[in-house]
Order: C-alpha cells, then structure tokens, then sequence
C-alpha cells in the first residue's frame, strides 16, 4: 500500500527548503497511538516493511505486507499522517539524522555532480534546489512550533492531495482506492 502526497521539495517556501523530507522523517517518530520506535517494529512484527521517500513533486510512504495485516497497516499509515506528535526529543534525534545525511551528500562525487546538474539546468526553479534541503534550514526547525509543523503536514495530506494507492495482489486486476485520511 501506497499513500502519495502532491507535496514535495518544489512546493516548499524559500527557507523552508527541505521540510518535506524532514517530515518524511518526523512521522515516523512518534503518533498519538505509537512511540518512536513502535511503528517499523509493529510493521516488521507482521511480516512487513515501511519506508518512505521525498522527490520535487511528492512524498510516497509505502508499506509492503501480506494481504493478511492490510487493516493492521492501514491503521498504521493512517495514524503515521494524521496524527503525528513532533515530540522534540525525537525532533532533535532526526535532525542530526537529516543533517547526516546532508553531509554525507556532499561528500559523494555522484550527488554532487547531480547537485550540479540540477542547479544549472533548472536554475531560477524549485527544481534547482536539492530534495534533502540545507543544513541550516533543518537546524532552525524547532525555532518553529510544532504547530507550524502540523499546519504542513495537514496541507501536504489533505484528501486532494493524498491519494492511496492499493497495490494488485495476486492475479487480480489493478486496482486503485481512494482513501479520506484526515488530518484534523
């Protein structure tokens, strides 16, 4: 099962370059049901695997289990994007995670290379800025309020912007379902 949203890297607000990814991080730390942690274990207990990832225009979690736990990991995801809790702790644990990773990208001639590419090519348009934003702008985060945090996740996940994707299984046809997730 798939839940994409219509917001990534290239709907962002100059300054707030790289907060969809960071989000994408953030809700799977924590929800009014789960602690940290409790998500991928309670994925991974049935068999299962959660991940997410971030491009210009969307940001897709994804969950791949047995037809079996489809209910268990519809619950799940739901609660990932409706009700995530931005404890700070967790925020601070992620941010050196992001910030890493930042590092990291500019450590590797591929990414850099692609860094480059992107900046000249589309320079002047979102797509000119990297996915995985700036250091500086995942350092400053939490000098917003997390309210500000769940203001974005709410417009990211909206029902028009968050369809859900119900992958074909076995030798059935395709099949799309929409779900209304909300994000009050």
């Amino acid at each position: 099962m798939q839940i994409w949203t219509r917001n990534g890297s290239a709907d962002e607000a100059t300054g707030d370059e790289g907060l969809s990814h960071f989000i994408e991080h953030l809700v799977f730390k924590g929800t009014d049901k789960f602690k940290a942690g409790e998500i991928a274990a309670r994925v991974e207990s049935c068999g299962g695997e959660i991940n997410a990832y971030t491009s210009f225009d969307q940001t897709v979690y994804y969950i791949t289990i047995s037809q079996e736990f489809y209910q268990e990991a519809l619950s799940i995801i739901a609660d990932m994007i409706s009700t995530p809790t931005f404890d700070s702790e967790e925020v601070d644990r992620e941010r050196e995670v992001v910030i890493e990773e930042i590092k990291r990208s500019h450590d590797s001639l591929g990414r850099r290379a692609s860094r480059n590419l992107f900046s000249n090519f589309y320079e002047g348009h979102p797509y000119s800025i990297p996915v995985i934003g700036y250091e500086k702008n995942i350092r400053d985060v939490m000098q917003q309020p997390p309210l500000l945090l769940r203001v974005l996740v709410t417009r990211a996940f909206d029902s028009v912007n968050c369809p859900m994707f119900d992958q074909p299984i076995c030798e059935e046809k395709e099949r799309c379902t929409r779900y209304e997730i909300s994000s009050a």
